[in-house]
């Protein structure tokens, strides 16, 4: 996906999850501008479903301007979910901001 053919995240999410075109096993969740306490274990189970259904993980922060401490753990505990999986969870895009 180009720069130019990105769209923001929605503002009543903190991220979006795309598909990798050509790619089943993969997937990439962009997280919005500011990643709060808005995080839910709604948020968390469906990314960790992610990684436990197959899914290799990016995620995107090119977009994040700020982001919580609990965030930051959660990051950290589903790439330890990931690996024990045999699975990828990447941190990609790092923003200036961040």
């Amino acid at each position: 996906m180009t720069e130019e053919t990105r769209q923001a995240v929605p503002d009543d999410r903190p991220y979006e999850i795309e598909a990798v075109p050509d790619r089943s096993d993969r997937v990439i969740v962009r997280f919005s501008d500011i990643c709060d306490d808005t995080r839910s274990n709604e948020h968390e189970r469906e990314i960790l479903r992610l990684v436990e259904e197959g899914s290799h993980v990016a995620c995107d922060l090119r977009d994040t301007k700020y982001l919580t401490s609990a965030w930051i753990k959660w990051l950290v505990r589903m790439s330890m979910t990931a690996r024990q999986a045999g699975k990828v969870v990447g941190i990609v895009g790092v923003s200036e901001m961040l």
